[in-house]
């Protein structure tokens, strides 16, 4: 792997470690995401470089030397800062499994009466769904039964959203 691509997967890495929760402060944070893009600008041109001249060496603060020194702290700073992932558990209360949102879509739209439970055993026999083949029908049934009486008790999460209330009668 040569030298620029090295480079270039470095500053991928550096973008995704930014994309993620971390524990830096928003100061030290917003001073990585834009030494970040400097070094990243600087790969770029270096790439561009021996893209158009594989035997000249680039000298200045582009070169790959140069770049290779300055990245290593940043990178060093932002994995030791990063906030583990979440583990196995319970899920988070928002997200639903795109395996369980076939089948609500699925039973919301159909208008020919079926049970919930034939249309989880046929998305799994006919239509491939790949829900856990090991449970019950009716444990997947209560769980997908739960997710929907979430999503109809669920509050609009903006705040620029306005509850009209019904009038009260006046006392003419």
């Amino acid at each position: 792997m040569t030298e620029q691509t090295k480079l270039l997967l470095s500053v991928n890495l550096i973008h995704n470690l930014l994309e993620e929760p971390t524990t830096l402060p928003a100061k030290t944070q917003r001073a990585a995401r834009a030494a970040a893009q400097d070094l990243a600008n600087r790969c770029w041109f270096n790439a561009g470089w021996h893209a158009a001249n594989p035997d000249g060496e680039l000298k200045g603060s582009a070169s790959t030397a140069k770049l290779q020194e300055e990245m290593a702290p940043l990178l060093e700073l932002l994995q030791t800062r990063r906030r583990p992932k979440r583990g196995k558990g319970r899920p988070t209360k928002d997200e639903i499994d795109g395996r369980d949102a076939l089948v609500i879509m699925e039973y919301l739209s159909d208008r020919s009466g079926k049970s919930l439970a034939s249309i989880i055993d046929t998305g799994i026999r006919e239509r491939g769904y790949a829900l856990d083949k090991t449970k019950t029908t009716a444990a997947h049934v209560k769980r997908i039964e739960r997710i929907i009486e979430k999503l109809k008790n669920q509050q609009p999460k903006t705040n620029n959203v306005l509850i009209f209330r019904p009038r009260k009668p006046t006392g003419r």
